[in-house]
């Protein structure tokens, strides 16, 4: 009983002294947190330059992205290019037969496919399924030059 009583007194005393002679546990100080970079899309009329004769067709704002505007660029050389208002821009070459025009995607010119439809100024785009996947939506676009 006296060793108990013993043991029970020095665990409690060494106990006491260790808490009695440090400062309580504090929560850590925050560390602040870098601000992610700010991106800003580019104005609408910021699209890359067309580099040659060609017609040029926008839309008004993609579905997906409000901020985004995209337009197709048809050079008169049978290439195309799908653009966007950031920094963004893919293509290919096209085939026009009557109004239809078929675009080859040099991106995955295997899975990627998509047709467009003319109609006065209007050009009307129809992706395949992998394109959609890739967040590609149909669209109708304006003939703007």
């Amino acid at each position: 009983m006296r060793l108990t009583v013993r043991l029970a007194t020095l665990v409690v005393l060494l106990l006491s002294t260790a808490c009695g002679e440090s400062p309580m546990p504090t929560a850590p100080t925050p560390q602040p947190q870098p601000s992610p970079p700010v991106t800003t899309p580019r104005a609408p009329s910021e699209f890359p330059p067309v580099t040659g004769p060609a017609r040029a067709f926008s839309d008004s704002r993609h579905p997906l992205y409000p901020p985004f505007q995209s337009r197709y660029v048809l050079y008169d050389d049978g290439s195309f290019e799908f653009q966007m208002n950031h920094p963004s821009a893919t293509g290919g070459t096209y085939e026009v037969n009557g109004t239809l025009i078929e675009f080859r995607w040099t991106a995955d010119p295997v899975r990627w496919s998509s047709r467009g439809e003319l109609t006065g100024d209007t050009l009307a785009i129809f992706y395949s399924d992998w394109m959609h996947l890739a967040d590609f939506v149909d669209g109708v676009y304006t003939r703007t030059n």
